[in-house]
């Protein structure tokens, strides 16, 4: 949620075949603003996980939110989510299942 309550973001496990998705919504009207990645673009190809797992909003912007995606690829992106578009992204060292591997941090 973010720092004035305003959004929340869902993250999105999707079904075999499909990308891990993630949704923002506006708390006061209940309506979703956005979802990412939208489309089927350089974003979408940034990472091969079925899921994000974890998110957060900037406590200083809230149109700034970071990311984490699941197995196999566990990539933490940072969006611009009012504009949809990836500002940076990068690996937390891990490969495969997190439990049963250490990463290299």
């Amino acid at each position: 949620m973010s720092k004035s309550k305003q959004y929340i973001a869902v993250c999105e496990r999707c079904t075999t075949g499909n990308k891990g998705k993630f949704s923002i919504f506006d708390v006061t009207s209940q309506k979703k603003k956005k979802t990412l990645p939208e489309h089927f673009s350089q974003d979408i190809n940034a990472y091969d996980s079925q899921e994000f797992i974890a998110s957060a909003f900037s406590p200083k912007e809230e149109r700034m939110i970071v990311t984490l995606t699941g197995e196999p690829d566990w990539q933490v992106f940072l969006w611009n989510w009012e504009r949809e578009k990836l500002i940076a992204k990068t690996s937390i060292g891990c490969q495969g299942n997190i439990e049963r591997n250490i990463c290299n941090f």
